[in-house]
């Protein structure tokens, strides 16, 4: 008994809010897991961020990204900026995240990036599109048949019911079990996806102190990065904007829950693409929303082309954020 309080009390030290800045680049799905548990069972008031690779921060230390720079600018006494933003993280992965974590007391704002409403993400499989899919299907498997419907999308099952009971009261009462890739991930600096390639082929080659290097990436390496521009946005035939539609439609309308429409720096500026961007901002009407489309200039990316911000984006984006969230 004393073994098992001993080994809790040492992975909870580990683990722990106070050393957390941002996910890793390729996190598993109970690295995640994991640390929204410790976000719930966290008294103190928090700022949640939720999003993909643009949010997460491409390129940029967590210092120099706006989550980190909102954080600087809040200080101390106020909420702390939590980011759970993953490269990848659809607008399936984010509700069931909000679903997940939601109280009364946080804040939390969903960021969503009109680059999903491409063509390319229509023809992607239930695999490729969903970043998390055990949490997706938790929040979203009684909804399988109106995806199927209206957006040909056919969600991917998830833990037969008695296993993922199971899984609940490990995550729940094993510390250990619940934070392995955290706990992974503060010992050897690296994401649990890589940590078997690195064990076997960096330490193999005697590069030890490449071998607890994380992996991090470039500009051009993101998921949703292309260099070129991309053609004008038909927002009624892309299948993530039905897909955005339906979890809106069950996703209750909270106070303390914002969205951020980004901007993209891909398509071209056409009638139909503004007319695209206002049905998709009739979407969130009723509901606590930033536009932030066409607030950014070639010279806050990396380049034509590229969606990623810079810091110079990263810096007017926290301007954005604050007056958004604080000035009123």
């Amino acid at each position: 008994m004393i073994f098992f309080c001993a080994i809790n009390i040492a992975v909870q030290t580990l683990v722990s809010l106070d050393n957390f800045e941002r996910m890793l680049n390729q996190p598993s799905e109970n690295e995640l897991l994991g640390m929204m548990h410790l976000l719930g069972s966290d008294d103190n008031e928090h700022l949640v961020m939720v999003g993909d690779s643009t949010v997460w921060g491409v390129s940029a230390d967590f210092d120099e990204s706006f989550a980190g720079l909102l954080s600087t600018r809040l200080g101390e006494d106020s909420a702390e900026v939590v980011n759970l933003a993953v490269p990848g993280m659809s607008f399936l992965d984010e509700y069931a995240v909000i679903e997940n974590l939601w109280n009364p007391h946080d804040t939390y704002i969903v960021f969503i990036n009109p680059i999903w409403f491409h063509d390319r993400y229509n023809d992607k499989t239930p695999e490729d599109y969903i970043r998390f899919p055990q949490l997706v299907s938790r929040y979203l498997s009684e909804s399988a048949g109106a995806l199927e419907e209206c957006c040909n999308f056919s969600l991917l099952a998830g833990k037969p019911p008695l296993q993922r009971a199971i899984t609940d009261v490990v995550m729940r009462y094993v510390p250990l079990f619940r934070n392995r890739d955290l706990v992974n991930k503060q010992m050897l600096g690296m994401q649990p996806s890589i940590a078997e390639n690195t064990i076997l082929h960096r330490i193999a080659a005697m590069n030890f102190a490449g071998a607890i290097q994380r992996e991090e990436l470039a500009p051009d390496e993101g998921d949703t990065e292309e260099k070129e521009t991309a053609l004008a946005l038909d927002i009624e035939k892309s299948r993530s904007f039905g897909l955005l539609k339906h979890v809106l439609s069950l996703s209750e309308k909270r106070d303390n829950v914002h969205y951020v429409i980004l901007d993209d720096n891909w398509y071209e500026r056409t009638a139909l693409h503004k007319e695209s961007m206002n049905k998709l901002e009739q979407l969130f009407e009723g509901r606590h929303v930033l536009n932030v489309h066409n607030a950014f200039e070639q010279k806050h990316y990396f380049g034509n082309g590229y969606t990623h911000l810079n810091s110079a984006g990263h810096i007017l984006m926290t301007d954005l954020l604050y007056d958004f969230l604080y000035a009123n």
